[in-house]
């Protein structure tokens, strides 16, 4: 139950360890939460009128309940790094947020990994981000029940075909 406001980075900058970072208003900074090597629990922020991302985060941490507006990119930022978007040996879950995750360049699920994208969750790509798309080499697990329950699609306001460049399995 913080304010969080007027920093020049990030409003909250997590480098690693397993913080909950939760109920917050954060605003009004360069970047709202930026999270690399962690294993955070973010969930129940509002993430508002930052200049660039809402959240960037090299991984899917467990976010959920995240809600904001106004950012430069109102989502969760995945930047991939260069050891994916999941952990090996892991779960991770995508839950649902009312931020949608961006995939901002071709992000790997690896090879002894589970990404588990529940109901309600939206990943976007393009506008700003070229290249987005998710490549699988660990498992996949999409548990939508009807057509609009999970999303993957375009994050530009005039969407073109390639902005979203699909799903690639491979072996792992």
């Amino acid at each position: 139950n913080n304010i969080i406001k007027n920093n020049g980075d990030s409003g909250i900058y997590i480098l690693s360890g397993n913080p909950t970072i939760t109920n917050n208003t954060i605003e009004q900074n360069s970047r709202g939460i930026y999270t690399t090597g962690s294993s955070a629990a973010i969930s129940s922020n509002s993430v508002n009128f930052n200049t660039n991302e809402a959240i960037s985060s090299s991984f899917i941490c467990s976010f959920s309940d995240n809600f904001g507006s106004s950012n430069g990119t109102d989502g969760i930022v995945l930047t991939g790094g260069s050891g994916g978007i999941t952990k090996i040996d892991t779960i991770t879950a995508a839950k649902p947020n009312s931020l949608p995750y961006i995939v901002s360049a071709p992000s790997r699920v690896v090879a002894s990994s589970t990404l588990v994208v529940e109901t309600g969750a939206v990943f976007k790509s393009g506008g700003g981000f070229s290249g987005g798309r998710l490549d699988v080499y660990g498992d996949l697990l999409v548990q939508g029940n009807i057509a609009s329950d999970i999303i993957f699609t375009s994050s530009s306001a005039f969407p073109n075909p390639g902005d979203w460049q699909g799903i690639r399995m491979y072996a792992g």
